[in-house]
């Protein structure tokens, strides 16, 4: 699976387009990505978005990536995809993940989990 993102000069303006490229029987197939395969593609295109943006942006944002349920419409089929890719996100650009999941493929992927529960109107972590 691909993203793709059309960019095109209309008149002062510019426009983007965004596409998600898969391919099913040696077919090539082009589809906006709210129309392809559900909302997990939505998440992954949209997460990976933000962090080019965040990585680009001039001058440099400094500290934690936060995410809150990044992955939410991802099958389970794909999610340790998703865990690998922010693996990699905070190798690549020494950034430090903090992430609220209800997934646990996700939590397994984490180097600290903890989980947090309402007491008494109380939020009480506990390290996993």
């Amino acid at each position: 699976m691909e993203f793709f993102i059309d960019i095109k000069e209309k008149g002062e303006k510019i426009e983007a387009e965004f596409y998600v490229i898969s391919e099913q029987n040696n077919n090539k197939i082009i589809t906006k990505p709210q129309d392809s395969r559900g909302g997990g593609v939505v998440d992954i295109i949209s997460l990976a978005i933000r962090i080019a943006m965040m990585e680009i942006h001039y001058p440099k944002i400094e500290g934690p990536l936060i995410l809150d349920e990044p992955a939410k419409h991802v099958s389970d089929d794909y999610i340790v995809n998703v865990a690998e890719f922010l693996k990699n996100v905070s190798s690549m650009f020494n950034r430090q993940i903090i992430m609220v999941t209800h997934n646990s493929h996700l939590l397994e992927s984490g180097d600290y989990v903890y989980r947090v529960t309402l007491n008494n109107g109380i939020s009480l972590a506990e390290k996993i």
